[in-house]
């Protein structure tokens, strides 16, 4: 007895593919997140950076906005998949796509460790920028289910 390729779940359909258009999406996405973080940047870069509080100027004009880069990326790619692939199981294409991202980044993060790189703040602001993308993936992926 042959099964066909197309049983089981039409819910899972195209699934695959959508993980892998997703990741490939969130790069576009970063690029428009950058939009959003020079407005912050700009709005916010006389206020913080005469700030009395220590360590705001680190917070506010370097950690935030790469979290913010990375969530504008994540939702926007999010969003695009769904439009796309509208049978795909839209949490397996977040989960993946973020966790692909995560490992991607780690690795070469590791390998510039290896290399002798310093840990410094820069480290600090891709794990914002990391946890920005699965933020947006999995906010962009809640938003658009409840449509």
């Amino acid at each position: 007895m042959t099964q066909s390729i197309n049983a089981g779940s039409t819910e899972h359909k195209l699934t695959w593919l959508a993980t892998i258009i997703c990741i490939i999406l969130v790069l576009p996405g970063l690029a428009i997140g950058s939009l959003f973080v020079a407005v912050y940047r700009f709005l916010l870069y006389g206020y913080v950076s005469a700030s009395w509080i220590p360590h705001l100027e680190e917070v506010a004009m370097q950690w935030f906005p790469n979290l913010l880069h990375g969530a504008v990326g994540g939702w926007i790619a999010i969003a695009i998949t769904a439009k796309l692939f509208k049978q795909s199981n839209l949490e397996i294409v977040a989960y993946a796509s973020a966790a692909a991202w995560i490992a991607t980044m780690l690795a070469i993060s590791g390998m510039g460790f290896a290399l002798g790189a310093a840990f410094d703040l820069t480290f600090i602001a891709l794990i914002a920028q990391l946890l920005g993308i699965a933020l947006g993936l999995y906010t962009g992926r809640e938003s658009v289910a409840q449509r």
